[in-house]
């Protein structure tokens, strides 16, 4: 058995695999919907220029006036981290909620607070009046000024200051320690899987999104709730995230795979994760056909065009939500 607590977290990154097969579990590829095929193209550590400009809908544009903005001074190190907290209907009562930790892209690294929230539905979707009606939460994103991770899988002080963020909120806030949840693009993707080896039974599921991480770290995570999502055309997390779950396969993990199509529409893509999230292992993987996506503004590279689609997925929300410590 891996002990968490021994291993280095650091820096990036997803990668994926494609058809819809549990490894260890037996399912059939005829599950996998029309709706869904994906895509991908490399952006490593998400560096300058990769973040999304996804049209937001009304309803995520409202979120954003529910964020609140503050900075944490971290008593172990010094650190100064901004962040936007989202606090739910009735969090000042008797019922604790669960948190949402949303972590960034490297695109929008610097001292605009309210960046985190504005790069693409990361933050927002789960902040949304309708997902709140289902889900309330909180909801927590950082704002980071310098590079936290890098492609060496190696981390900043910065990580650790976002877990003592996230603890002190605990004890400040009506929140429910049993359901935290991390999830992030790219660098915000690397940094929660940094995390959850650095600091194991943190949190109850994670979501991660077109990033990837040195094979060799993540033996303690085989027993995680995991999701992730990539771009079967993203040159870096797609086989970085393959050889991830060749590693926990080999220490013994079961998923379940299934391509999508990026051009379906959000019903029909939340349809197909529900068909996958149905399979019951803890471990999920979906890709999108490469060549699928929508384009970005910044050329349609299909790293970055995997978070316009990968956070409009209800499904895969009602998932995170079902895990508790």
């Amino acid at each position: 058995m891996y002990s968490r607590r021994t291993l280095l977290a650091s820096t990036l990154g997803v990668g994926a695999l494609a058809g819809l097969a549990a490894c260890g579990v037996s399912t059939s590829s005829s599950t996998t919907p029309s709706a869904a095929t994906s895509s991908s193209a490399a952006a490593g550590s998400g560096g300058p220029g990769a973040a999304s400009s996804a049209t937001l809908s009304a309803e995520a544009t409202a979120a954003i006036a529910k964020f609140t903005q503050a900075s944490f001074t971290d008593p172990a190190n010094g650190n100064v981290l901004k962040y936007n907290l989202f606090v739910p209907d009735g969090a000042d009562g008797s019922t604790s909620f669960p948190l949402v930790l949303f972590m960034e892209d490297s695109s929008v690294v610097g001292s605009t607070t309210t960046a985190a929230l504005t790069q693409g539905l990361g933050a927002l979707c789960w902040a949304t009046a309708s997902d709140q009606a289902k889900r309330p939460c909180f909801v927590l994103a950082p704002q980071y000024e310098s590079v936290v991770v890098n492609d060496s899988s190696l981390a900043t002080s910065l990580l650790d200051t976002t877990v003592n963020l996230v603890r002190s909120l605990t004890t400040s806030h009506k929140i429910d320690t049993s359901r935290l949840y991390t999830t992030g693009q790219s660098m915000g993707g690397m940094m929660s899987i940094a995390i959850d080896i650095k600091y194991p039974d943190l949190f109850a599921a994670s979501y991660l999104v077109a990033c990837q991480w040195d094979a060799s770290l993540v033996a303690p995570m085989v027993n995680d709730n995991l999701w992730i999502t990539v771009s079967e055309g993203d040159t870096k997390a797609y086989p970085g995230e393959n050889a991830i779950l060749a590693e926990l396969k080999a220490k013994g993990a079961t998923y379940t795979q299934a391509q999508l199509d990026g051009s379906a529409t959000a019903a029909d893509l939340s349809t197909a994760c529900a068909t996958v999230a149905a399979k019951g292992t803890n471990i999920n993987y979906t890709t999108f056909k490469a060549g699928t996506l929508p384009t970005t503004s910044s050329g349609g590279m299909e790293h970055m065009a995997t978070w316009t689609r990968a956070y409009s997925i209800e499904s895969i929300r009602e998932w995170i939500f079902t895990k508790k410590l």
